[in-house]
């Protein structure tokens, strides 16, 4: 399947627009070109992109005025928390940046910065497309053939899967793209994150005393309980076995403590029996780990940061469980 990579599916046809082009001139270039986005480049760089939709809202402000329009720039309307991609990244990667940044158009950079093209959500999902057809035309050939070809289809898939099926959260590919992604905009704009490790206490006890099967639907509700309660702009990943990350942007030490103590109460309100817990219900506890771009040395790497996360996590098990202990990073 190495037909199926971020160059080969780009569109290399860019049409971009200098910073200091006025929005009646990008108007009129988008409506000729019938391009519903177009990326902002200064220097060979893209520094920013602008949609229909950006220009939808500007001219319901404005009221269609002219004069408005011919004197704002490019550089004035455009989005400057620009979400891009490396042409080395994986179509997965891809995938994970698109759907947690909820973007469709992203600019794909070489190793210099320098824009070779854009790769959109749709032509993502069509290589899944592409691939589930496959299956089926190898289905239909030679039984001779068919079974390499379909484990290699599977397995294409599956590196694209981003979802646990059990507890229907993202897993942990999915999680290390986006941790990875969101630490470097956090370096690109000087800008802080959290990282929440959630573990079942006592899970093992549990297994043991209730059997796997009521394991797995505790850990559903568990999951379910955790999603219903995050922000919107908070991520949920199983990070493995019954641990679950929540991945928390632009989020100081505050607002991450507040978030993985509510989310705490929330689980402990389920009431799940557990005759093995001194709590006589599930409980959970909590690591958390803050990256400050501003306060950490710019070596730091988003593992670093799940790691302080775990070393949190361990000091709130060692100090009764059922607690939130947290952790953040120096120079």
């Amino acid at each position: 399947m190495n037909e199926y990579s971020i160059e080969s599916i780009m569109s290399t046809d860019v049409l971009s627009v200098r910073p200091d082009l006025s929005v009646i001139e990008l108007s009129t270039l988008m409506s000729q070109q019938k391009y519903s986005c177009l990326p902002v480049v200064d220097a060979g760089k893209p520094v920013g992109i602008i949609t229909e939709r950006d220009i939808v809202r500007f001219l319901a402000k404005t009221e269609g005025d002219l004069s408005f329009m011919s004197e704002t720039l490019a550089s004035d309307l455009m989005s400057r928390n620009l979400i891009l991609i490396h042409q080395e990244q994986s179509l997965l990667d891809a995938l994970v940046v698109s759907q947690t940044n909820k973007v469709r158009h992203l600019p794909v950079v070489d190793e210099k910065g320098l824009l070779k093209g854009i790769v959109t959500y749709t032509d993502i999902i069509n290589v899944q497309r592409n691939i589930l057809e496959s299956q089926t035309a190898i289905i239909e050939r030679s039984i001779k053939h068919r079974t390499a070809e379909l484990l290699e289809a599977n397995r294409v898939l599956q590196e694209m899967s981003l979802v646990d099926p059990l507890l229907e959260i993202g897993n942990r590919r999915a999680m290390e793209v986006d941790v990875e992604y969101t630490h470097d905009l956090s370096q690109r704009y000087q800008d802080c994150y959290a990282i929440a490790m959630i573990d079942v206490d006592n899970f093992k006890l549990y297994n043991d005393h209730y059997g796997h099967q009521a394991g797995d639907i505790a850990l559903q509700r568990i999951a379910k309980s955790i999603k219903e309660t995050v922000r919107s702009t908070d991520r949920v990943y199983r990070y493995g076995g019954e641990e679950i990350l929540i991945l928390l942007p632009k989020t100081d030490l505050i607002g991450a403590n507040k978030l993985a103590e509510r989310v705490l109460r929330n689980f402990e309100s389920e009431h799940i029996p557990h005759e093995k817990s001194s709590y006589g219900i599930i409980t959970a506890s909590c690591g958390l780990a803050i990256y400050d771009n501003q306060k950490v040395p710019s070596e730091t790497s988003w593992r670093d940061v799940i790691k302080l996360a775990d070393i949190a996590l361990y000091a709130a098990k060692k100090s009764g469980r059922n607690r939130v202990e947290m952790q953040q990073l120096c120079a």
